[in-house]
């Protein structure tokens, strides 16, 4: 399906020269049973809250994830690597060129009950992880409706100027 919308967006580039350069993140969670599967490109990140931490299950394709290696490293300041231009360049997009990076786990992870999963586009890591996860434990309670209100809101508060838009999807697990 990435391949066929990658080619979609070739011919239609071709057709249309003022369209080049448009392009499209994927992040497609799959729940079969008690497995999940995904596939992304790009940098829209799948979260999976599980006895109280959160992870990013899927890869950042995006210079962000090797700005943070250069902070750690000391090749590079923190408060440089923070609010460097390119951190949100993408790595890895669909936009009719070859697609650079494609994430899909051979293997599925279980699903147990309790998890929260989030599929999200990067407006969301406008939050930290640790705020995310903070918000989302008080909303292990809460019906996965609830807990995006909550979420909205703490973006709500965050009000930060440069953040991308912001879509997500909130699942939770049960038996």
């Amino acid at each position: 399906a990435a391949t066929e919308a990658n080619s979609k967006i070739a011919e239609h580039v071709r057709r249309n020269g003022e369209t080049k350069g448009m392009g499209s993140t994927l992040l497609a969670p799959v729940i079969r049973g008690d497995r999940l599967s995904w596939i992304s490109i790009g940098d829209s990140p799948l979260y999976l809250l599980r006895d109280g931490a959160l992870r990013q299950l899927n890869k950042d394709h995006s210079m962000a994830p090797q700005i943070d290696m250069m902070v750690k490293t000391g090749a590079m300041a923190a408060e440089v690597g923070k609010d460097h231009p390119e951190r949100n360049t993408l790595t890895s997009v669909i936009n009719g060129d070859e697609i650079l990076e494609i994430d899909c786990p051979k293997t599925p992870i279980q699903i147990k009950e309790g998890d929260i999963l989030i599929a999200a586009t990067d407006g969301l890591q406008s939050l930290s992880n640790t705020i995310l996860a903070k918000t989302i434990m008080k909303g292990t309670q809460q019906s996965a409706m609830e807990l995006v209100a909550s979420l909205l809101a703490e973006l709500d508060r965050r009000d930060a100027h440069d953040q991308d838009n912001t879509t997500f999807v909130v699942m939770k697990a049960s038996a």
